[in-house]
Parts: C-alpha cells; structure tokens; sequence
C-alpha cells in the first residue's frame, strides 16, 4: 500500500470516528421536561408489562443485570419496531431515535431509580 492510500485511510477512519461521537453526544441531549415525559413512560408504560420495578411481568426484566448481555442495538430494534409475536409493541411513533438511545442509556445505568 503506497503512503497516499494509507493516509486517506487514516484520515476516513479518524473523521468518521468524530462523526460518530459528535452524533452520540447530540442524541442525548434532551432537554428536561421531555426527559421526565420519556421517565413516566419508562416506569408507567414499560412498566405495565415489564413489573412497576422493571424486574419482569409479562415482559422480560429490565434491570442492569437482565440487559448486561443485550446489545444496545438489540434493544433499541426491539423498542423502536416492537418485537413480532410477543405482546411488546413498537414505539417509533412516540419515539425519536435518540429518545430510545436516551432510555437505553437511562436502563443501562437504571438512573431511572433515582429519577422518579
């Protein structure tokens, strides 16, 4: 491989690791009233099925523990187009995407034990 050809693919790979973390950042920022709307309705919708306190119901645990092994890309397919055959529907009429990688990250963390 020349020095030309490895520069270019050095400067595509720095630039798209940049685009990727600027997307990141700006698709949790969220401002606080609908940060308490998405709260109530990951404890008051979500809750209906997966238990008042997350650890499971007719749906799944949505603890910490419960998603360890759950890639965030699987659970945000799951929140946005529901999952076919099961009871869980899918949000991506309410949701924005960054809305669901916001609760993702709320689950992942389960920040919403001390957001309520």
């Amino acid at each position: 491989m020349d020095l030309t050809r490895f520069f270019q693919i050095l400067l595509f790979t720095v630039l798209s690791h940049v685009v990727f973390q600027t997307a990141s950042a700006s698709d949790l920022s969220i401002d606080l009233n609908r940060q308490q709307q998405l709260m109530h309705l990951l404890l008051a919708d979500c809750g209906s099925c997966h238990g008042m306190t997350l650890k499971g119901g007719l749906g799944p645990a949505l603890t910490q523990q419960a998603l360890e092994k759950k890639t965030d890309e699987l659970l945000f397919v799951s929140i946005k187009n529901g999952r076919p055959g099961t009871p869980m529907p899918p949000w991506q009429p309410f949701l924005k995407d960054h809305e669901i990688n916001w609760l993702i990250n709320v689950l992942r963390n389960e920040t919403w034990r001390t957001k309520k």
